[in-house]
């Protein structure tokens, strides 16, 4: 009955790793369409639906397929250019993550685009067993948010090809470029605790 909504957290699991090819395994094994109607109803409606017409499930559901569709496209590419393994290849996964659209790649449809909202401080977060800190360290929320941060991914990607010796100038002028650029990005745009800098 869950099997679906497991199978699909694991596949991003594996992405945000970049495990592309465990990625592509869990995510053929994932049939939206196969989650009960009731659960997501009682999801998006715990007190009951209030409206008869409210279609939120239905929207869920295609949407949902829609992402996922595009995802097991992505998570292709990025497999096919770790596999490539060349500068320019690598320099490609950092790009992509990156770029209009990085975020699909590690991106779990569940809290319907919320997530950023919800991280641990000092409002209301407690509310959320994935934020309660009387379950989980302060620590190990803010990793767990920070591992499904595209620009933290980005930056480690892009940090790891600078520390290499055999990285090719003109990508390391780019990639120096696209670090300043996220940066740049996460503090007009997002909460400052979604991406460290070490």
């Amino acid at each position: 009955m869950l099997a679906p909504f497991f199978n699909y957290a694991i596949a991003v699991n594996y992405a945000r790793k970049h495990n592309y090819e465990q990625a592509l395994i869990f995510a053929n094994q994932v049939q939206i369409e196969a989650i009960p109607d009731r659960i997501l109803e009682d999801y998006y409606h715990p007190q009951g639906k209030s409206w008869a017409e409210d279609n939120r499930v239905a929207e869920f559901k295609r949407e949902s397929q829609a992402l996922l569709q595009e995802q097991k496209g992505r998570w292709q590419q990025l497999r096919q250019w770790q596999l490539e393994n060349t500068p320019t290849a690598q320099y490609q996964i950092a790009a992509n993550w990156a770029g209009i659209g990085g975020w699909k790649n590690g991106y779990l449809p569940i809290w319907g685009g919320i997530r950023a909202y919800l991280l641990p401080t000092d409002w209301n977060c407690q509310r959320w067993w994935v934020c309660d800190r009387n379950l989980r360290r302060n620590s190990d929320i803010l990793a767990a948010y920070q591992g499904g941060s595209q620009n933290a991914i980005a930056l480690s990607l892009y940090q790891n090809l600078l520390d290499s010796n055999q990285f090719p100038p003109d990508l390391r002028e780019k990639s120096l470029y696209m670090v300043a650029m996220i940066l740049l990005e996460q503090w007009e745009s997002h909460t400052f605790s979604e991406t460290t800098l070490s």
